[in-house]
Parts: C-alpha cells; structure tokens; sequence
C-alpha cells in the first residue's frame, strides 16, 4: 500500500542541510529502504527555490511500517 509522508520546513531546515553529517545520515537511510520509495522529493513555494518542506511516498504494507 501506498503511504504519503510530508513534511514542512522548519526554521532550522537550512542548518539542518547544511549539516554534512545529518545529510549523510538522510541519505544512507534512504539508499537503505530505496526498494519502498515510490517517489521523494522537497516541496517549494511558487518561486521554485524557497524550501517548504518535503514529500516521500513509500511502498509499505502499514502506516506503523
């Protein structure tokens, strides 16, 4: 079953990006469920630079999953 998981930016998002570590982190984490994800991405506002938040659609069987 599909689920939709989004998040909003927060006003740490742009540390939080550019913290190498924690991206590393997000990265390996999703690389390690990559066979679950539908689609993924970060959401912008109508100016298509300024972050809004993000989107991940996963292939899981339930929400708690």
């Amino acid at each position: 079953m599909a689920w939709r998981i989004t998040c909003e930016e927060s006003e740490k998002g742009a540390a939080l990006r550019a913290d190498a570590s924690v991206m590393d982190a997000h990265w390996a984490y999703e690389l390690s469920i990559k066979d679950r994800i539908l689609a993924a991405g970060s959401l912008r506002s109508d100016d298509g630079q300024t972050p809004m938040g993000s989107l991940l659609i996963v292939d899981v069987p339930t929400r708690a999953e």
